[in-house]
């Protein structure tokens, strides 16, 4: 699972640098007339804010409350 997660946080990750080299680049040449400092203030702050730091501690809250609910139902948690 460690392994599965960590994956998908590579692949999101990478994703978001695209989309935030993009945007920078979008915003640096088309839109802000070569202004990089706040093409790169803007970039910076989408990338810091889609880094999935938290997945993993989603994913095992999550599966610890449906194992609760698994065993109030009667089911065998390991």
């Amino acid at each position: 699972l460690r392994r599965m997660l960590l994956q998908i946080m590579v692949i999101l990750v990478s994703l978001s640098l695209v989309l935030c080299l993009t945007a920078f680049f979008y915003l640096n040449y088309a839109v802000l007339d070569g202004e990089w400092k706040h093409a790169l203030a803007f970039a910076v702050v989408v990338l810091v804010a889609s880094i999935p730091l938290a997945i993993e501690i989603v994913t095992t809250t999550t599966l610890a409350m449906g194992s609760g609910t698994l065993s109030k139902s009667g089911a065998i948690v390991t």
